[in-house]
């Protein structure tokens, strides 16, 4: 497992189904449009191409920059940080 964060470029409609249908319990909405993922896909690429971002041609509102996390630090809600610190043992294990 490993913890990414997604950040939209266009509308977010879609890239959101597509992030509560396959990480229905693995993801945590930051802002619209910006979500951590917990994945079992390795790398940034591979979660790209799972989400279907990153097929040619891309979809419609499938914009996306995917960026693999292995560290973090910052200000933000109690709970993103309780959530990112319970997922990350998950990743860890």
């Amino acid at each position: 497992m490993a913890l990414f964060i997604i950040v939209a470029i266009d509308s977010a409609a879609a890239l959101e189904a597509k992030i509560q249908q396959l990480y229905p319990n693995d993801y945590y909405e930051i802002a619209q449009g910006k979500w951590f993922v917990v994945s079992p896909m390795v790398t940034a690429k591979q979660l790209s191409a799972h989400l279907e971002i990153t097929p040619s041609p891309p979809a419609e509102g499938m914009r996306a920059v995917v960026v693999s996390v292995r560290g973090y630090f910052g200000r933000g809600p109690k709970d993103m940080w309780e959530w990112v610190a319970a997922k990350s043992t998950e990743v860890n294990a």
